[in-house]
């Protein structure tokens, strides 16, 4: 699914904190976004997004809601707000999340 296709789905559910996995990178993202492919406003929707992808090798069952260490948990608009990466803390922001 497209990341417009997404947003539309996303814009549908309320009460619920989104977590979005994508193989990208969040910096990837913010830097190749267009109107076209929808990153940016798929990422204005998502509170959680877990980027990267899974490398077999790195396999872990210590990180919350990833599958390998290289993934990242990140804190979306708290991120755009700082115009850097804010890693999600799941420990301390528990809440009612969607996973798309």
């Amino acid at each position: 699914m497209q990341a417009n296709q997404v947003a539309k789905l996303v814009n549908e559910l309320d009460g619920y904190n989104i977590l979005v996995y994508t193989g990208f990178e969040y910096e990837y993202l913010i830097n190749n976004s267009t109107d076209e492919n929808g990153y940016m406003n798929l990422l204005d929707k998502t509170d959680v997004l877990i980027d990267g992808k899974f490398e077999m090798a790195k396999k872990s069952m210590l990180v919350p809601f990833r599958g390998s260490t290289n993934q990242r948990a990140i804190d979306v608009q708290e991120s755009l707000n700082a115009d850097t990466v804010v890693l999600h803390d799941f420990v301390n922001k528990r809440s009612n999340v969607c996973i798309v």
